[in-house]
């Protein structure tokens, strides 16, 4: 999907539970659909929205994370108890700072549901939408090589402020196309970093590391590597390496197009 100028909201209720089961992603524009059915009418939501990022210069984005993915996290250092998303987002944004990262900008704690208001490099579009609009296919590996090595950079700035993303893939790494700056967005499936093995998976099933089918466990950092490697191949190859989880853990030898270097085919 292009990010466009503009806002984009996704609404999330409140919930003081631990995470439980994988996030359901809602993504939504503000402009009226009957495909979608809100409880609070979209005439009110727009006014709430255009009141809040009204008064912003800065161009933003804004989001309300998932109904069941919703929980309270202690903000390290304080005894303020924030929403898991907002506590992790802000881990990541302290000092120094990474320009791989979108930033925060604010969030709004109302009575049923908390607004993320983030910032919106434009003019830009996810990696998805440069294969499909620019690139018609397969990056160039060159081109491809300096993406993805500022999506690495943003990768160790999670892990070395103590979050694991979990959701590393196309469609969440943004391209301002005038800077060619790559962005990291979205928070929603993250977690607390942690050197133990996890049990529990949040993410992009094609995007999953084989251990978690395998073992029933991962570890954060190797998980973090693996989706690195197969966002590498869907950048160079137009399509992802797997289809379903019986090819990824089988770890069956996919194709890879001609013309690539040795170093590519080496992983």
């Amino acid at each position: 999907m292009a990010y466009t100028q503009g806002t984009q909201s996704v609404r999330r209720k409140r919930k003081t539970c631990r995470q439980d089961q994988a996030a359901k992603k809602i993504c939504i524009s503000l402009a009226p659909s009957s495909k979608y059915s809100w409880k609070l009418p979209l005439t009110k939501l727009w006014g709430i929205c255009r009141k809040i990022f009204g008064g912003l210069k800065q161009k933003v984005f804004g989001k309300v994370p998932d109904p069941d993915s919703f929980c309270g996290q202690y903000y390290p250092g304080t005894s303020l108890e924030l929403p898991l998303e907002v506590g992790l987002h802000l881990m990541v944004s302290r000092a120094p700072a990474c320009d791989h990262i979108v930033e925060l900008l604010d969030w709004f704690d109302e009575p049923d549901y908390i607004i993320i208001v983030m910032e919106h490099p434009f003019p830009c579009m996810d990696l998805i939408g440069v294969m499909r609009q620019i690139t018609c296919g397969a990056m160039r590996e060159d081109f491809a090589k300096g993406l993805w090595q500022q999506a690495v950079l943003a990768c160790r700035q999670c892990i070395d402020r103590g979050v694991l993303h979990r959701d590393v893939k196309a469609e969440n790494l943004l391209l301002q196309l005038d800077t060619l700056r790559v962005k990291l967005v979205d928070f929603g499936c993250s977690d607390l970093f942690q050197e133990e093995l996890y049990s529990e998976y949040l993410g992009t099933l094609l995007y999953c590391p084989p251990e978690v089918f395998i073992e029933g466990t991962y570890g954060g950092d190797k998980a973090t590597v693996w989706s690195l490697g197969v966002l590498l191949y869907a950048m160079v190859n137009a399509n992802l390496p797997f289809r379903d989880t019986e090819e990824i853990c089988s770890g069956d030898n996919f194709p890879f197009i001609t013309g690539l270097s040795d170093g590519m085919h080496a992983g």
